[in-house]
């Protein structure tokens, strides 16, 4: 789609229709065999994912079950690993007190435990200690760690705190990570209404245009947090709320 565009997929849906088999129908629209594009395609796709390879980002899925988890942290009640391991299950429970407490448990063994200071991290956020959280990410920041989540995670909590230049900072360190998920140019729109900052805004709103264009959503479904206003203008606090519930990409029927 971004190489070819939407009008090279209209051409090989049309010449199947005329009877091209796959093979031919490449060659026809794209000018190339098809184990060309097969072999352009993964290059650009390993390209594309490589940046994954240098992120912190656990796996919430590998703590679903928090029963076992819950065993295996009484059982070992001074082990680190054990109680950040129950810290996110307890996360993923919908348990963000419990999920602190065994976060700061599991830091009083390791301080510098790094599955303990993420899950503590979302637990504050979640708590609304955003302070809290942010000595977490800063504290996985000195450790080597960085990465999508804990970037748009700083962004929010330095927002929360009234720092709207360091959540610049940390939302365009998002959008670098992956800038084809939305929610670093939204949370970029917003600042640029508080500071206020017109040309962080225009860039804002050219990054979310390319996002709708590229993933073919033909509406933008911009979260209701952010202010609904030109950039530029005055607006109260109220319209400043962080959004804790700001949706990741916004799912869309891709045609």
């Amino acid at each position: 789609m971004e190489r070819f565009g939407f009008g090279a997929v209209r051409k090989l849906l049309v010449a199947f229709g005329e009877g091209y088999k796959l093979d031919a129908a490449v060659q026809h629209v794209l000018a190339m065999d098809l184990s060309q594009l097969d072999s352009e395609f993964r290059a650009d796709l390993e390209r594309r994912l490589s940046k994954y390879d240098r992120e912190y980002a656990p796996d919430s899925g590998e703590f679903d079950d928090l029963v076992q988890v819950q065993k295996r942290a009484t059982r070992s009640p001074r082990d680190a690993d054990a109680l950040a391991a129950l810290a996110m299950a307890e996360m993923n429970a919908g348990h963000p007190d419990s999920a602190a407490r065994a976060a700061r448990a599991a830091l009083k063994f390791a301080k510098d435990h790094k599955l303990a200071h993420y899950a503590l991290a979302r637990a504050a956020l979640e708590r609304g200690e955003n302070a809290q959280a942010y000595r977490s990410l800063k504290a996985l920041f000195a450790k080597g760690a960085d990465g999508y989540d804990l970037q748009l995670m700083a962004a929010r909590a330095t927002l929360a705190l009234g720092d709207p230049e360091e959540a610049v900072k940390h939302a365009q360190a998002a959008a670098v990570f992956d800038s084809e998920r939305s929610d670093p140019h939204q949370l970029l729109l917003e600042l640029a209404t508080k500071l206020p900052d017109e040309a962080l805004g225009q860039q804002a709103l050219g990054s979310l245009s390319l996002w709708i264009n590229t993933t073919r959503c033909s509406t933008p479904r911009i979260s209701p947090c952010l202010p609904r206003m030109s950039v530029g203008t005055r607006h109260s606090a109220k319209a400043n709320r962080p959004c804790s519930s700001a949706p990741r990409t916004p799912p869309c029927i891709c045609i």
